[in-house]
């Protein structure tokens, strides 16, 4: 496995690339080509993701996305072809997902 790098999310609020929820830049997490699974790792509860073909505005609500286990290793994850990004949103604050991956599934 490898460590690819964090992913940061406010609670509640509109997230997109530029400024996140709450002002916190970089809920959008770019998945490379050669990640085949992915693991992720919050380091509080109340997170939600979700596995996006295009970047866009990323999750504005919990709907359409997972929830993770805090401080535990969730997946793995399989990135099927087109998935390109991970989408965060928070119900609990401000939190860090730490992102790892495998490049074989």
């Amino acid at each position: 496995m490898y460590f690819l790098g964090t992913i940061q999310g406010g609670s509640g609020a509109y997230n997109n690339a530029a400024t996140g929820a709450s002002g916190v830049a970089g809920n959008i997490f770019t998945i490379p080509p050669s990640a085949k699974a992915l693991y992720l790792v919050p380091n509080a509860s109340g997170v939600n993701f979700a596995l996006l073909a295009t970047g866009g505005t990323g999750l504005t609500t919990q709907t359409r996305s997972a929830q993770l286990n805090p401080n535990a290793i969730n997946g793995p994850f399989r990135v099927i072809p087109g998935t390109a990004y991970i989408s965060i949103y928070s119900t609990g604050g401000i939190v860090t997902v730490g992102v790892w991956m495998a490049p074989t599934s």
